[in-house]
């Protein structure tokens, strides 16, 4: 915990120092500007320059900011683990599909650049995402400007019904807001924008009658939540999930995520081979592991990291693996394929070990946890 504070603080110092750096090299620059603007000819900018010497203090105010950061780079071999060979394993890795992942995480993130290198330098051309990506951009920078527009045709075009009535909804609002409730109402009645959608959403319509009433004194009306700024971050995140979700795509970028969870749970992995280097109980376990493709403790990292269900089979107390999938018993109850194989040696049928119900091999079926 000491040694993570002296980390924390040396990272502190160093923003502390940028922001200094900043401010400091922008006077110099604004100083050059300025000599330039005032010198008549050029021996005269030599002159004023050597004076004022504004390159020689930002290369001064660089260093600084450098042995800041040379600083935490010490401490950081100093406080950190240097050997990180524990934990990892040999990983047979489909270079296109890294490719694309790469590529996708980069149109996310709106790196087009750097996308358009990628492509250039693998050869491979992702058009269609590409496109999507560009026309998401441009509607998520109106959708900033408060323009919903561009969302509200891009929902039609993808008849995404709840997300049309979301953004009429906020739309309303905002024409409210800006324009006044006659204009609003033009709008709630224009084309049925409102009235199509009763059936399923007529709660919130009413809300949104009402609430012109009090919207003279909004603030200290039950109502004032529908006009929260806060609102079209709502609006935003909703648009980008069903746009995601319209190309099969994850709604968080799948390398930042898998970096993520190597991170939380690579200091676990390091701490247990470490100590499985002595000769002791754990050591016994780490030969099994290398039999059940295991490891003998949990490494927990976060609910937001689970994505898939696990079974642990009732009869040997660990968790199904894709080559020891769940099986489905006659009688209804689960466990594990070599619990069931183990039963079956050298017998026809066994009983079940949670019910007196008799299954044979027949009646066993695997199953998959979604």
């Amino acid at each position: 915990m000491e040694n993570q504070q002296i980390l924390n603080r040396d990272v502190e110092r160093i923003i502390k120092k940028q922001k200094i750096t900043h401010k400091h090299i922008d006077e110099q620059l604004n100083t050059i500007i300025q000599e330039l603007k005032m010198a008549q000819t050029p021996s005269q900018i030599s002159e004023r320059l050597q004076v004022q010497k504004p390159l020689t203090k930002i290369i001064n105010a660089n260093k600084e900011c450098y042995q800041y950061m040379s600083k935490l780079g010490k401490n950081m071999d100093k406080y950190g683990q240097k050997n990180v060979q524990y934990g990892q394993e040999e990983v047979e890795l489909n270079s296109e599909q890294l490719i694309d992942l790469i590529k996708i995480h980069l149109l996310r993130d709106c790196q087009y650049d750097a996308y358009q290198y990628l492509v250039k330098e693998t050869g491979q051309i992702t058009q269609d995402l590409h496109d999507y990506f560009l026309e998401n951009q441009h509607i998520i920078i109106e959708i900033k400007q408060k323009n919903l527009y561009p969302a509200i045709q891009w929902a039609i075009q993808n008849d995404n019904q709840p997300l049309v009535f979301q953004l009429y909804k906020q739309h309303f609002i905002y024409l409210v807001q800006t324009e006044g409730k006659e204009v609003a109402i033009k709008f709630a009645r224009q084309n049925n924008n409102f009235s199509r959608f009763a059936s399923s959403n007529m709660y919130e319509i009413q809300q949104l009658m009402t609430s012109l009433l009090f919207f003279d004194n909004i603030k200290e009306s039950k109502y004032e939540y529908l006009y929260r700024e806060e609102n079209w971050q709502y609006i935003l995140n909703m648009f980008l999930n069903e746009s995601l979700k319209s190309q099969d795509l994850f709604n968080k970028s799948e390398i930042r995520t898998i970096f993520y969870a190597g991170a939380l749970a690579m200091p676990k992995f390091i701490k247990y081979y470490q100590v499985s280097q002595y000769p002791s109980e754990i050591n016994r376990r780490r030969q099994s592991e290398q039999v059940h493709n295991e490891i003998p403790i949990e490494i927990e990292i976060g609910k937001e990291y689970k994505f898939h269900s696990t079974f642990i089979c009732p009869v040997t107390r660990e968790i199904c693996q894709p080559n020891n999938p769940p099986q489905l018993l006659k009688c209804g109850h689960v466990i594990s394929k070599e619990s069931a194989q183990k039963m079956l040696q050298n017998r026809d049928k066994f009983k079940c070990p949670t019910c007196p119900i008799v299954s044979t091999q027949k009646d066993i079926k695997d199953i998959i946890f979604m």
